[in-house]
């Protein structure tokens, strides 16, 4: 779910150029399990996969974003998180690289990562929003059995939202991936998953072009989506000005709440973790 550093990416990247095709070499150690239309499952020893059970929650995401996918990729079974984090140099259950679509998990059968290697093949809008459709269409709008406006409540108005969408990856993401959640329902709930879906296909991975496209879909600025997110998770009016739009935070409150989120991983800063383009 967050990203390699440079450093890792770049060497995985060399090793692996080809690995959305259907005869790609795998990576060292692993051997072809099992193959399928969009996956190639990879296994050091025992573990188990499965090839139908994965096609066919696919085969729902299609339907649910209403969109074919056409890419291939490698799905690495690993025995646990430790051999995940050898190969992908995180320590997670699972892991997917959005330049590829390749999945590295620890289970058999993996919902949040097929979705993320469907939205792969579709654009590419930046962590904030491939987390919160996984989020919502995999764990179904719940984290740890909590629902995630419930998680996100108490940051909505108190922290600024472009703190969560530009800064993702540095925040902790018992928190965020709940914002980013909270956030993308509403869209859902007020434009459809057709007009969501259509803000990603939109978008190529520049910041700028995000924003700009996300205006011309939704007809409103990202700032002003979250500021009428925050409303109303927070209970204020649209029209009260919270600090979901703002650039800074507005009092100690919200500066001890950004303290609070703020999680990034030693040697490799938001930007270089962003840019790798590696999610879980």
């Amino acid at each position: 779910m967050t990203t390699w550093n440079r450093a890792f990416l770049s060497a995985f990247v060399g090793l692996l150029l080809t690995a959305t095709t259907l005869h790609s070499a795998p990576q060292p150690g692993f051997r072809l399990a099992a193959q399928t239309e969009h996956f190639s499952f990879y296994v050091k020893g025992k573990e188990k996969v499965s090839p139908e059970k994965s096609e066919r929650f696919l085969a729902k995401v299609e339907g649910l974003l209403g969109a074919k996918v056409e890419g291939h990729g490698a799905y690495y079974r690993h025995a646990d998180a430790q051999a995940v984090e050898y190969s992908t140099g995180m320590y997670r259950d699972g892991a997917t690289n959005l330049s590829t679509g390749e999945i590295h998990s620890t289970k058999d059968y993996h919902p949040h990562e097929i979705v993320h290697f469907a939205l792969s093949q579709i654009g590419s809008p930046g962590l904030f929003f491939h987390e919160g459709l996984a989020v919502m269409i995999a764990e179904k709008g719940k984290l740890r059995g909590k629902k995630v406006d419930t998680i996100a409540k108490r940051f909505a108005g108190n922290v600024p939202f472009s703190t969560f969408v530009d800064a993702f990856a540095s925040l902790d993401p018992n928190v965020s991936y709940a914002v980013a959640a909270s956030f993308t329902k509403l869209l859902i709930e007020r434009h459809g998953m057709a007009r969501v879906v259509e803000f990603v296909r939109s978008c190529d991975g520049a910041e700028k072009d995000r924003d700009m496209e996300f205006a011309r879909v939704f007809g409103q600025s990202l700032a002003q989506a979250g500021n009428d997110w925050a409303a109303q998770l927070s209970g204020h009016d649209k029209g009260t000005q919270v600090a979901a739009d703002l650039g800074t935070a507005r009092d100690s409150s919200a500066s001890r709440r950004i303290a609070e989120l703020q999680h990034v991983v030693a040697g490799a800063t938001a930007k270089e973790r962003m840019s790798s383009g590696l999610v879980h």
